[in-house]
């Protein structure tokens, strides 16, 4: 069975930093961003050739509501 971890703000940061640690132990990441479609792209490209996991990139506001599709 896969670890995955959701990382908010995962794109930049303290975020980014856990994003690369979960992806250096083996989880698969999803990476929740609110703006920059290109760094989270880059970052995406990044884990998954460094460290030979799946990153899913998920964009939305998650203190707004209608951002939120469950």
């Amino acid at each position: 069975m896969s670890k995955v971890a959701l990382i908010t703000g995962g794109s930049r940061g303290i975020g980014e930093a856990i994003s690369k640690k979960f992806a250096s132990v083996g989880y698969n990441i999803i990476i929740n961003f609110k703006q920059s479609v290109e760094k989270a792209q880059k970052l995406k490209i990044q884990l998954e050739k460094d460290f030979n996991i799946e990153v899913m990139l998920s964009q939305a506001n998650l203190s707004k509501e209608k951002d939120i599709i469950i």
